[in-house]
C-alpha cells in the first residue's frame, strides 16, 4: 500500500536527518540512502498518466493519493534528496487535469491538491481564490495552510 507506508518515510527521514545535524547526534544506518530508496519506491508506483493508485492493482489513480505522493516527493526534494523532475512534473500535470475535470472532489480535497501544487512550484491562484471564497464549506483544520500557501 502506498500512502501511509511510503509517503511519510522521506518526510520523516529528512526531518530526522536535519534534527540530528542540528544537535550533532549520530544516526544509525544511512538515512540519506533510506530516503533515496523510498523516493525510488514512490516513483516506481507512479502510473503512466502521472497519478498514483491506492494499491498497485488499483484500476484508477486517486487524486488524493497522487497529491500525497507528490507532497512526499517535493518534501524530499526540498531536503536535498535526489528527486528526478519528470515524475514530479507528471504528478503536477495529473493534478491539474483532475482540477479541470467535472469529477472534482470535496473542498478539503481541492484545498490539499492546491496546497501540494503550490508546494511543487505550480500554484493556481485563481482556483485558490475561488476555494477561499467557498471556505465556509471547509472544516476548520483546512483553512490555514492550503489556502494561505496556494494563493
Amino acid at each position: 500500500r502506498l500512502p501511509d507506508a511510503t509517503e511519510h518515510r522521506p518526510v520523516a527521514l529528512v526531518s530526522l536527518r536535519q534534527l540530528a545535524r542540528d544537535f550533532g547526534a549520530p544516526l544509525p544506518g544511512d538515512p540519506d540512502a533510506a530516503a533515496a530508496a523510498t523516493v525510488g519506491k514512490i516513483i516506481a508506483a507512479q502510473r503512466s498518466d502521472g497519478g498514483f493508485g491506492l494499491w498497485p492493482e488499483s484500476p484508477r489513480p486517486s487524486p488524493w493519493v497522487t497529491a500525497y505522493a507528490l507532497w512526499g516527493l517535493t518534501e524530499a526534494k526540498r531536503a536535498k534528496v535526489p528527486v528526478p523532475t519528470p515524475p514530479v512534473d507528471a504528478g503536477v500535470r495529473f493534478l491539474r487535469r483532475h482540477l479541470e475535470s467535472p469529477e472534482v472532489e470535496s473542498l478539503p480535497s481541492r484545498a490539499f491538491v492546491l496546497y501540494v501544487l503550490a508546494h511543487a512550484g505550480s500554484p493556481d491562484p485563481g482556483r485558490a481564490t475561488r476555494l477561499f471564497e467557498e471556505r465556509q464549506g471547509l472544516p476548520m483544520h483546512h483553512l490555514d495552510p492550503p489556502l494561505v500557501y496556494a494563493s
